[in-house]
This record gives structure tokens, C-alpha cells and sequence, in this order.
């Protein structure tokens, strides 16, 4: 059953708005509410972390057709992310406004390419009309690309999404870009191996290692929900050329 079917005849409309523009402003403002959430567990979450957005961050040279989804499990919850917007659309309308979420998903995506392009940045980060539009469009362009700086904490700063970086600005994780090309990569970049197996495979690998290697309940249950920061007593780094072994 199509997405627009099936939400017409499941999904309740709880408040009516009265015109199409409202119900997708209200639906871009909650679903970037739970995108800016989705994003930043991301980086708590050592489960998530190691199996779908580490290696999101791994490049220590953003190309645009490379660096979004290449080498990610990411490109999975892209489906799943169009259909709870949609749904969301239901909720203050009085039909899912799915042609109206796959136009906007277009022309956000358009932007993805200053989102992740060195070569881009100084583009972006001395025109005021590209930027402007960028940060309109959910933080993307210069912002975006601090958030990939391999500075400390830098990853932790515009996580996006959301018209305005609203949510940034809120949760007091907004950082305006520096006029210099920041390096991006892992925090400190480490001397990585980039081979694309280890890259796409190296997390979930290593999670898989974690659990056999690593007896008793609740340290298993630490692997899967436990901070990124820590480690149980017997891990190993398939990515980091220096961490290769047990420790």
C-alpha cells in the first residue's frame, strides 16, 4: 500500500490546519526536532556510533558524492527518516503531504553538496547569499562542515537539522564556521586504514568482537547502549592503524 494510502487510512489527523504551507512548516519543525535528536545520540550511543556513523566522519577530505552516505549503514535510515516526516505531515493535515516532503527532501538535498565539498568551503563561507541559504536550509553548507572538524568537540557543535538551526541555537550547540578550512576527520585524526571493507565493516566487526569477548550481562549491555566514551576490558580497533589488537 502506498505511503499517502496507507496514512489517509491509519494515521488521525490530531490538529487541522487550515493551510498546506502551515502543516509542512509544523512538520519540518518536529521532524527536525527528532532529526537534531537522532543525530546527536549518535555520538552518545556507542552502538550506534561504531555500526552506522563513525564511518560517516572517517574522511579526512569531504567530497560531495563521497562523504554523505558512501561507506555507511546511514543509507538504510533514509527510507525510514521520509516516511516518519510524512506521517508527521498526517498529523496537521488533512492528507499526507508526501509530494510536498519529497520536494523538500530534493532541494535539501541539493545543498548536501556544500555540506560535505573542501573544496566548496571557501565558496560558502565568504558569499552571505550562500550562506544564508544554507543556514535557511537546516544548517547545511560551512556549518555542516565544522561539524565534521577533527577539532575537539567540534563534532559536537551544528548538528542540524532544522529552518534557522533552531535547534542548535536552542540546545546552545550552534558554532558560526571559521573563515579558514578547518581539518576534518576523527577527533585528532588518527592515521586511519581506509580500505573500504575495514571501513564499512570495521564497526560492526568490532561490536561482534566486543560481545563474544566480553562475559557477564551487563557489560554486554553496556556494548550495545553504553556511552561512546567507554570501553569494556577487552575491545579492539579495526580502523585505527596504532589500536589493532586487544587491549
Amino acid at each position: 500500500m502506498p505511503i499517502s494510502e496507507f496514512g489517509s487510512a491509519h494515521i488521525p489527523t490530531l490538529i487541522a490546519l487550515p493551510e498546506k504551507w502551515m502543516a509542512g512548516l509544523a512538520a519540518i519543525l518536529i521532524s527536525s526536532f527528532i532529526g537534531y535528536f537522532d543525530h546527536w545520540i549518535s555520538y552518545e550511543n556507542r552502538f550506534l556510533w561504531y555500526m552506522v556513523h563513525g564511518p560517516h566522519h572517517l574522511p579526512d577530505m569531504l567530497h560531495p558524492l563521497g562523504a554523505p552516505l558512501a561507506y555507511s549503514f546511514e543509507l538504510f535510515c533514509i527510507p525510514l527518516r521520509i516516511v516518519v516526516w510524512t506521517t508527521l505531515t498526517k498529523l496537521v493535515y488533512a492528507e499526507p503531504m508526501l509530494l510536498e516532503t519529497a520536494l523538500f527532501a530534493m532541494a535539501n538535498y541539493f545543498l548536501e553538496i556544500f555540506n560535505h565539498s573542501t573544496a566548496h568551503y571557501k565558496i560558502v563561507v565568504r558569499s552571505k547569499i550562500l550562506r544564508f541559504f544554507t543556514r535557511l536550509g537546516s544548517g547545511q553548507g560551512t556549518y555542516h562542515y565544522l561539524h565534521h572538524s577533527s577539532a575537539e568537540n567540534h563534532q559536537m557543535v551544528n548538528f542540524g537539522p532544522g529552518i534557522w538551526m533552531i535547534w542548535d541555537r536552542i540546545f546552545g550547540t550552534f558554532e558560526e564556521p571559521p573563515t579558514e578550512i578547518p581539518a576534518v576527520g576523527w577527533t585528532g585524526n588518527p592515521e586511519n586504514h581506509h580500505n573500504p571493507l575495514r571501513v564499512v565493516f570495521g564497526g560492526p566487526a568490532r561490536i561482534w568482537f566486543e560481545l563474544r569477548h566480553n562475559p557477564g550481562l551487563v557489560v554486554k549491555l553496556k556494548i550495545l547502549f553504553g556511552s561512546v566514551y567507554w570501553n569494556p576490558p577487552q575491545t579492539i580497533d579495526y580502523l585505527k592503524k596504532k589500536d589493532v589488537g586487544w587491549r
